[in-house]
């Protein structure tokens, strides 16, 4: 019985070791990446785009995206799109929209699928659909992996 527990703890312990990479999507990912960044929404605009580039060498699986403002209202719309470009085409997605903490806060967080090319932008669209009279502070943050490209 002891042989076994010490056999299963050394186990344990080597799996342990031997996991230092990251897991996308349940496999592997010797490159992961993550971006943050802010966007300030001024005065009489109703909507403003953050936008990082992907490094060069690599295309960029996107598996995660958080990003959020606070209206000036409890009751004000807002909306979330996310664009990356894929073969020379760009394309713009739609993600959900949910309130935050407070209730004037909103926010998109969640799982995605989504690839962007080596050079390329990855823009995040933060608008809203009143409060234009206030500026405000939006911030977004982009998990994923870095695949050769």
């Amino acid at each position: 019985m002891k042989n076994h527990l010490s056999l299963s703890l050394a186990l344990l312990l080597a799996a342990g070791a031997m996991s230092h990479e990251a897991s996308a999507h349940g496999t592997a990912c010797a490159k992961p990446f993550q971006y943050a960044g802010n966007v300030y929404i001024p005065v009489n605009y109703s909507g403003y785009t953050g936008e990082f580039a992907v490094p060069a060498g690599y295309r960029l699986q996107i598996e995660y995206i958080s990003a959020g403002f606070r209206m000036t209202t409890n009751d004000g719309r807002a909306s979330f799109a996310v664009s990356t470009m894929v073969g020379g085409v760009t394309s713009w997605q739609k993600l959900p929209t949910e309130v935050g903490y407070a209730l004037s806060d909103r926010m998109t967080t969640g799982p995605v699928t989504l690839y962007a090319d080596a050079n390329s932008w990855v823009r995040l669209s933060f608008n809203r659909a009143s409060g234009y009279t206030v500026a405000t502070t939006g911030t977004y943050t982009v998990t994923g992996c870095l695949y050769p490209a």
